[in-house]
């Protein structure tokens, strides 16, 4: 869109071109949901690579600027600001008036040409220029509106900290294809429209071809950079390996006429320039690009790979973001990393769709790693369905990505679709930007840690078990393995013997994809002989917000109304050692009021088996794990518990709750006739359906009749709740449902509305 003489030029054919309707959509949600927003506000566009989240964010943008609105855009690197501003002009024609930039470096020459007529609307610069310049009257400039590029890269700095407490007046919108763990402040702008999504629809290229090429070098990697990834030092030991740099080269050679146009992602400035050379020396049209070059030359290299003048470019990082090539058809990694981040930033460059190219290949080089194996990000885990030590060569499934790491970003409650079949769903509610997790333990009469002589073969069967398309581990995990969150497990317990691990999972197809692999596991594990009971618990993990205020509020909800949520449980789970009760301990939660303090007070490996357990947020997971269900694996039973607590959760952190201070909260009985061990005035507070809440209301008539009623520790007490509860929310439950209630616990219930509050 640059014309001749390096200006932005107006550009009538891509001004005419057609936006997808799931672009369409997001739009139109933009529009919405800026025109609602209070100064302050936070918003995230999270669109895969390749889905054209710029142009998305470029078609709001000209409608504010021609309404007078000022507008601030930042990016980490002045190629990505070129991008902006060259789609901006190219496609609204008058836009190009109203833009200026500010910056005195070397790249801020790409937006030379950006003259405004008068006082500029739309504000071009980077973070770090902007950082620079905050104290000298930028960050008191009046903007409307201020976008940030890519997002993740920044939002956990010291610079975007600033941004944020010195322009409160102002809108933030932040635009990322990985959206971090951490942006738990932010408002989704529509819906996610991830790697899977976009293939399906036919946006992205899927990846046909996924090689993990095993290079048999060991190596001891270590950990050095503020984001966990592999230290500088480590990259070089690879970089200067002769044997892997002659299998990376000679994979292309044998393979060229498969491969194409090839991007490769080096380690270090050295090893591109090196892997340049080595292609070269093979005949092959190949040259390197890292920030030593000029920006000219920079530009002049790409430009010839974009031509088909270079069949493989090879460069460091410089090449993860911004860049619009859209023949590539493959992607050398011969970079590993640690990072989510980084590694769908480099798969993404090969995942531009065009008429000609609807595929693309991912050619992973791994290495024999002695140390932090774990931590790894590659291609057989990030596809699912990988594994496997050997040299691998496979089609990929369709699927793309997962979350290896939960993600949660504040959205809407919405509710579950309805699936034929299953009407006992129907009224669950979900919160779209959770991630969420499973644990289900299983075991069997006489279980002995000790000696369980067929433990893989049965775990075995449970993982075949699983329903077709379920991305599934080859190899159950025996003690001490860790599971990888992109694929369903089985694992050693030594409490129980076996424990089914999903892996991320997220909406609606998250919520289905547990009631499928439930209905094909539970009658699996009877034939097996493998069964719950009280050494057995369903925990699932939730993708929270760190937010310490949030946090104390929703602590306090859950502990004034534990012995209601117990009342749904089997008694196994009030007296547990591995299920701690809240309300036992609120008072020493209540006084911690630092992200620190929650960190130290929860540091003991002990303290994880408290009801809600906090520790996952702070290593590395991101979730809160709810330990308070009892084992089991009917789906109907999980997923509504798992609608609860996202109802829950949501509740405080949009609003405080303030609950009574009780005297002695250790000695307190668990279950309770009073209004916080009534489910459904808990349910009443959180606003959920009706059917939810008679659904709640039968599964603790069922399980109070059953469990609670017939152990003679609770009998008296249990009879007491039902009496209560059955005379406070008559009128609220099913007609068929009160005589039959009024008749299990000897009363004459007088029918009257549920009061809530």
């Amino acid at each position: 869109m640059l014309d001749s003489a390096g200006t932005f030029g107006f550009n009538p054919a891509a001004a005419a071109s057609r936006r997808y309707p799931f672009q369409e959509r997001l739009v139109t949600a933009l529009n919405e949901q800026v025109a609602r927003a209070e100064p302050g506000a936070r918003l995230l566009l999270h669109v895969a690579t390749g889905g054209g989240k710029t142009r998305i964010a470029n078609d709001w943008l000209a409608s504010a600027l021609r309404a007078g609105q000022r507008v601030l855009w930042l990016a980490k690197d002045w190629t990505l600001l070129q991008q902006a501003a060259a789609d901006l002009c190219g496609r609204h024609q008058g836009c190009r008036q109203l833009a200026g930039y500010i910056g005195q470096s070397p790249g801020s020459q790409r937006l030379s040409s950006l003259v405004p007529v008068g006082q500029p609307r739309l504000v071009y610069t980077t973070l770090q220029t902007w950082g620079r310049r905050a104290s000298r009257g930028l960050a008191t400039s009046r903007f409307d509106f201020i976008v940030v590029d890519e997002v993740h890269w920044g939002v956990d700095a010291p610079t975007f900290r600033r941004l944020d407490r010195l322009c409160r007046a102002s809108v933030i919108l932040g635009l990322t294809a990985t959206p971090r763990p951490t942006m738990c402040g932010w408002t989704l702008v529509g819906e996610h429209y991830g790697f899977d999504r976009l293939v399906d629809a036919g946006v992205l290229a899927a990846p046909a071809r996924i090689e993990a090429v095993r290079t048999q070098v060991a190596w001891r990697p270590s950990t050095g950079t503020s984001h966990g990834d592999f230290s500088s030092a480590s990259l070089r030991e690879l970089a200067t390996d002769p044997r892997r740099n002659r299998q990376i080269v000679e994979r292309y050679v044998r393979h060229q006429g498969d491969y194409g146009k090839t991007l490769v992602f080096a380690c270090d400035i050295d090893h591109a320039e090196q892997l340049a050379a080595s292609f070269q020396a093979r005949g092959v049209a190949a040259e390197a690009t890292h920030c030593r070059l000029s920006a000219a030359d920079q530009d002049a290299i790409e430009h010839r790979f974009r031509e088909g003048r270079l069949r493989v470019l090879v460069n460091v990082a410089k090449l993860t973001h911004g860049v619009d090539i859209p023949d590539i058809r493959t992607v050398f990694l011969a970079r590993p990393t640690t990072s989510q981040i980084l590694f769908s930033q480099m798969v993404g460059r090969a995942a531009r769709r065009t008429a000609e190219k609807t595929t693309f290949n991912v050619i992973d080089f791994v290495d024999n790693l002695q140390s932090h194996r774990e931590l790894l990000v590659g291609a057989q885990n990030w596809f699912c369905g990988g594994g496997g030590d050997r040299e691998e060569s496979r089609p990929a499934t369709g699927r793309g990505p997962a979350f290896s790491v939960h993600a949660y970003l504040r959205s809407p409650i919405e509710h579950l679709p309805i699936r034929p079949g299953c009407e006992e769903l129907v009224g669950l509610d979900l919160h779209p930007g959770q991630t969420f997790g499973v644990e289900l333990e299983l075991t069997r009469p006489g279980f002995d840690p000790a000696a369980v002589p067929d433990w893989s073969p049965i775990a075995h069967a449970l993982l075949t078990a699983l329903p077709a398309g379920v991305p599934r581990a080859v190899q159950p995990l025996g003690r001490g393995e860790i599971a990888d969150d992109q694929l369903w497990n089985v694992k050693w317990d030594g409490s129980c013997g076996w424990e089914l691990t999903s892996r991320i999972l997220r909406g609606s197809e998250g919520f289905w994809e547990l009631f499928d692999v439930c209905a094909a596991i539970g009658p699996r594990a009877a034939a097996l002989g493998l069964t719950v009971n009280a050494r057995t618990g369903a925990h699932v993990h939730l993708a929270w917000t760190q937010d310490v205020q949030a946090l104390r509020w929703l602590y306090d909800l859950v502990a004034h109304f534990e012995p209601a949520l117990l009342s749904l449980v089997a008694p196994s789970r009030a007296r547990n050692g591995y299920c701690k009760s809240l309300r036992a301990e609120i008072r020493e939660l209540r006084r911690l009021d630092t992200p620190e303090a929650w960190q130290q007070a929860f540091a003991d490996p002990e303290s994880r088996y408290l009801a809600l357990n906090p520790r996952p947020l702070w290593q590395g997971r991101g979730t809160l794990e709810v330990r308070l269900h009892s084992g089991t694996l009917e789906g109907p039973k999980i997923l509504t518990w798992i609608s609860l607590w996202m109802r829950l959760l949501h509740a405080a952190e949009l609003q405080p709750f303030r609950a009574p201070r009780h005297r002695s909260p250790g000695s307190t009985l668990p279950l309770s006739a009073k209004r916080d061990g009534d489910i459904l005035i808990l349910a009443g507070l959180l606003g959920v359906s009706p059917e939810l809440s008679h659904r709640l209301a039968a599964r603790r008539l069922e399980v109070v009749r059953a469990r609670w009623r017939r152990t003679e520790r609770y009998a008296e007490l249990a009879r007491q709740a039902l009496t209560a509860w059955t005379r406070r929310s008559a009128g609220e439950l099913c007609p068929r449902a009160l005589p039959r209630l009024a008749a299990t616990i000897g009363a004459s219930p007088e029918p009257r509305a549920l009061a809530v509050g």
